[in-house]
């Protein structure tokens, strides 16, 4: 999915609109199974939260590119509401990061 992501981003707006319009699941399903399958982040170990937070600054900046793109031509608004589920997700997952990180740092009782 990641692929397909930077493909768009190096459309211009109108084709990157018209790309996302076509895409069967949409743009939003397939974003939303990806949130869907993180779970729930206090179960995840500081390897996968890393990858998870790499992953969600990934995506976030390729929709961040997309939006600034859409807003041009009146795309924007389905964009943004994704971008803003993202940022929940990204600052739900380091804040599991800092707590299990945390966690790890304390003296043995």
């Amino acid at each position: 999915m990641l692929a397909w992501l930077k493909t768009v981003v190096n459309l211009g707006p109108r084709d990157q609109l018209a790309e996302i319009e076509q895409r069967e699941p949409s743009l939003e399903e397939r974003l939303e199974r990806l949130i869907g399958r993180l779970g729930t982040y206090s179960r995840r170990t500081a390897n996968e939260l890393e990858e998870i937070m790499s992953d969600l600054e990934k995506v976030l900046d390729i929709v961040e590119r997309m939006i600034f793109a859409l807003e041009h031509i009146g795309g924007a608004e389905r964009a943004r509401n994704l971008r803003k589920r993202l940022r929940n997700h990204r600052t739900r997952a380091r804040r599991a990061f800092e707590t299990l990180s945390g966690s790890a740092n304390e003296p043995a009782a």
